[in-house]
């Protein structure tokens, strides 16, 4: 997972930025959406089970 940029992340960048890969989203940014959807999961799961 650390060394592939879109391979381990394909699935979920399908869920994020839908069916449109843009040539304009590097590795990088898509490394933080898929990073920021995770906190942002994990936030709502601590809002709701706490």
């Amino acid at each position: 997972m650390d060394g592939d940029g879109s391979g381990g992340f394909g699935g979920m960048d399908g869920d994020i930025t839908g069916e449109n890969n843009s040539p304009l989203l590097t590795d990088g940014l898509k490394a933080i959406l898929v990073l920021v959807g995770f906190l942002v999961v994990f936030f709502l799961l601590l809002v709701l089970l706490g």
